[in-house]
């Protein structure tokens, strides 16, 4: 499990969007279904849970709570919109999303206090304040909380419970009480400290881009086989000085050997890269022009790429897979490529079941891997 503070996940959403030209709008819509999803998951024959109030902030965790009342809506719930300000007061996104909303005939409404209805609801749906929020909540927000707390319904807080901070784990007054925390890519590490911990409730970490899933569908599909893998993720940025100091002098710093270390020393690579003029990131090839020739020799490789547009889907055959075929590692014969509209809801059934299928292949590979070298140390 990664750990993350509030301004780490903030550089790590801004990489999501300009590495992998995934909109903004896609990772809500992607966080949202999570949520959604979740909600949905708590509904049981004996505590019917179908009539959600979704109490929505002005930024992005607003918008994601407005997105998620609307896969609500799509699956047969009931959903409300109280929003902590008047609409002209969102931000883009959260604007956006209330747009779309409304469309469905979803009820939207302003908080007022005292004037919520609480018990026509089965839960609640916490998205006022996210992780770029610090201190305690502020007018009109902790009276929302306060009254949130108080309905003595079910919460499920967006990314963090409001009134939490993420880096510290500190509990502010007033801070949602909820049963389940929904957070997105990375856990942040407020909510794995105490109080924090406590106030969070049962969480859950969703991923929202392509190398979170195919990494968590490739950890369940060698669980499925006997086998617990650890992830360790590999940020090329982080080390893009240190790769042209090596390619231009020679030079391996700390960091750069780390990463190569984690690679070679792997059982299996998942590869992803964004794509830009019909070609692999720059900074991934550099990374493979450092790395032993024969280091990748026999390993398992599956290999996966985004883009903004389809057009740029060739580029996984006729660049990636040559590369690692050049470099005579084993590739999983179905690779995966994300443009922004395979996120739309009608799609995102397809490209979840390619992601499945390319899992598969690969922890075949990679167990198939393991034992035969076990087998040969055993002789």
């Amino acid at each position: 499990m990664y750990l993350v503070t509030a301004e780490q996940m903030r550089k790590l959403e801004e990489r999501a969007m300009s590495d992998s030209g995934l909109p903004s709008l896609v990772l809500m819509e992607n966080a949202a279904r999570a949520v959604a999803d979740a909600a949905i998951r708590m509904d049981r024959p004996d505590r019917p849970m179908k009539r959600w109030a979704v109490l929505a902030g002005k930024g992005n965790n607003g918008g994601d709570g407005i997105a998620a009342a609307r896969h609500l809506t799509e699956a047969g719930c009931s959903c409300e919109i109280i929003l902590a300000v008047p609409p002209e007061q969102l931000g883009a996104d959260a604007a956006l999303q209330l747009k779309a909303a409304r469309s469905f005939g979803i009820p939207v409404q302003v908080f007022s206090p005292g004037a919520t209805p609480w018990h026509r609801y089965d839960g609640i749906i916490d998205a006022l304040l996210g992780t770029g929020t610090a201190g305690a909540p502020r007018e009109p927000y902790a009276s929302m909380i306060r009254e949130a707390n108080g309905s003595g319904l079910p919460i499920v807080a967006v990314d963090i419970p409001s009134g939490l901070d993420a880096d510290s784990g500190k509990v502010y007054e007033p801070c949602i009480r909820a049963v389940q925390t929904v957070t997105f890519a990375c856990s942040k590490v407020g909510l794995a400290l105490y109080p924090g911990k406590e106030a969070a409730g049962t969480v859950t970490t969703a991923p929202i881009g392509i190398p979170e899933q195919l990494a968590e569908a490739a950890a369940a599909a060698l669980a499925r086989r006997g086998v617990e893998a650890t992830v360790e993720m590999v940020e090329l940025r982080d080390i893009a000085h240190d790769m042209i100091d090596h390619l231009l002098e020679g030079q391996t710093s700390p960091e750069l050997r780390k990463a190569i270390d984690e690679v070679t020393r792997a059982d299996g690579i998942i590869a992803v890269t964004p794509i830009f003029s019909a070609s692999y990131n720059g900074l991934f090839k550099n990374f493979f022009d450092v790395l032993d020739p024969d280091s990748l020799a026999g390993k398992p490789v599956l290999i996966g790429a985004t883009a903004g547009t389809p057009r740029h889907s060739l580029a996984l055959e006729h660049a990636i897979r040559p590369l690692f075929t050049f470099l005579r590692a084993v590739v999983a014969p179905t690779a995966v490529f994300a443009a922004s509209e395979d996120w739309d809801e009608d799609r995102q059934p397809m490209i979840s079941e390619r992601i499945r299928r390319a899992a598969d292949e690969f922890a075949h590979f990679v167990f198939a891997r393991a034992s035969a070298e076990a087998a040969v140390t055993r002789n």
